[in-house]
């Protein structure tokens, strides 16, 4: 795993800049053996500042989307992501890697976020649903941030609650069609949490959606964290960790 820090002055051009991060990111994990990007957290400065295609947010997939094109069938081999917005400035990246690929899971209750249509931006975001790691004692699932999106339409904006019960429903669905497609043979098991991230925008939601939290995801680990979401009718968001151990 590693850290690349941006500092708010380096994002005068904002895709150019993290279009070179990607770049740097990229020649150093496979200088040391270990060329797949697994999963990439992002934690950006006023992600949601700008208007239209002017937006942060939108500017940060256009530098990405010309990164990760750079390869060949790129769509079959894009990471998992989370991209939140903080409140200071500049850019971080966090990057797990490895030295084998892993595998490329869709949600079918969502349209892929690289097929995304135009009103979303000039480039669609460049990240898959989840990764899924086969490994000797069972399969590692890791889920990029879900947020109450079904298609590619938010649902439930301005509700909290509802869009976490969305949010729930999107994971059980990624959780089945993981299993499905692409861990046959292991029919009847299932997927156990090992941690869940919740991302919330406002801090004064929280006790609107404490107890759906609770209900939903019992007692794995979770831990909770105040930010902007990429879309700004979008009020909380979940990335989570999931193990299926061998039988």
């Amino acid at each position: 795993m590693l850290q690349l820090r941006l500092e708010e002055p380096a994002l005068a051009d904002l895709e150019d800049a993290v279009y070179q991060a990607y770049v740097r990111i990229a020649a150093f994990v496979a200088a040391r053996g270990y060329p797949e990007l697994w999963r990439v957290w992002h934690y950006l400065g006023a992600i949601n500042q700008g208007e239209g295609d002017a937006e942060r947010y939108r500017r940060f997939c256009i530098g990405r989307y010309r990164a990760v094109a750079d390869d060949r069938d790129f769509e079959l081999r894009l990471p998992a992501a989370t991209a939140i917005g903080t409140h200071g400035g500049g850019l971080s990246l966090v990057v797990l890697a490895g030295k084998r690929p892993g595998l490329q899971v869709e949600n079918p209750r969502q349209v892929s976020a690289f097929r995304y249509p135009r009103p979303y931006g000039l480039r669609s975001p460049s990240f898959s649903r989840a990764t899924l790691l086969p490994c000797a004692d069972g399969a590692r699932l890791l889920v990029s941030g879900t947020a109450s999106i079904v298609g590619h339409a938010t649902a439930f904006a301005g509700d909290p609650a509802a869009q976490l019960r969305q949010i729930a429903a999107n994971l059980q669905a990624l959780l089945a069609h993981a299993a499905h497609t692409r861990l046959p043979g292991r029919e009847g098991r299932e997927f156990a949490a090992d941690s869940y991230i919740v991302y919330l925008r406002h801090a004064e939601d929280l006790p609107r959606v404490q107890q759906e939290l609770r209900t939903l995801f019992g007692d794995a680990p979770l831990r909770l964290v105040i930010g902007d979401i990429c879309r700004r009718e979008l009020l909380i968001e979940v990335e989570a960790a999931y193990r299926m151990p061998q039988a």
